[in-house]
């Protein structure tokens, strides 16, 4: 049964989960484009979950992505990517 997330990471299989299509779109859009792009919103607001759903996506196109949280309650996501053709 899923239930309400109010803290640590959104696990979609575990709790309701807004599946942001459109702006995962946008950051794929953004990535291939080359272009580098930073989320700023207040805490609890999807950062976080967004940035595993669009990890999710670029790993299934062959991208190869990192990403790193970093302390003290504030989480910044630091994509580093590269196309494995790159490689």
């Amino acid at each position: 049964m899923r239930k309400f997330n109010t803290s640590g990471p959104n696990i979609s299989k575990k709790h309701y989960t807004i599946q942001r299509t459109n702006l995962v779109q946008k950051g794929i859009e953004l990535v291939e484009d080359d272009r580098y792009f930073t989320i700023w919103a207040p805490r609890q607001t999807g950062k976080s979950t967004y940035f595993r759903q669009l990890a999710k996506k670029l790993t299934a196109q062959n991208y190869k992505v990192a990403h790193r949280a970093t302390a003290f309650k504030f989480v910044k996501f630091f994509l580093y990517i590269h196309y494995l053709m790159q490689l």
